[in-house]
């Protein structure tokens, strides 16, 4: 992957091996300088995202929002209005999905004690 002269060149550089998305290769990706960034947390599209209806929705429509509202833009500023978007989605369905859980587990700690009140009452 590089040479002893290219990793004096760039001594911080990290590579990672990505997930492939539909497609038999799998991606590489290069970070020159390191992970050195912290704090706010970086958008990253998940994959598994474009298997879901909501996410083709919401892209298509703040692509299609921008356009009506007459502000073509940027393709900086539609990606950046989509990502919020995006981000807003997954957190509120990761929310949802917690809760789901979360229900899960209380009716299924009510119904056992159920069974263990029915079962010493016999």
């Amino acid at each position: 992957m590089s040479s002893l002269e290219w990793n004096f060149l760039f001594p911080k550089a990290i590579a990672i091996i990505d997930v492939p998305i539909a497609s038999d290769h799998t991606p590489i990706v290069l970070l020159l300088n390191g992970v050195t960034k912290r704090g706010k947390k970086e958008f990253k599209f998940e994959s598994r995202w474009s298997l879901e209806e909501e996410c083709s929705n919401i892209v298509q429509e703040e692509w299609a929002s921008a356009e009506e509202r007459n502000q073509r833009g940027t393709f900086r500023v539609k990606l950046r209005r989509t990502k919020v978007k995006l981000w807003r989605w997954n957190r509120d369905k990761e929310n949802r999905e917690e809760r789901k859980k979360d229900i899960f587990s209380r009716k299924t700690e009510i119904k056992d004690g159920d069974m263990k009140a029915i079962r010493t009452s016999q």
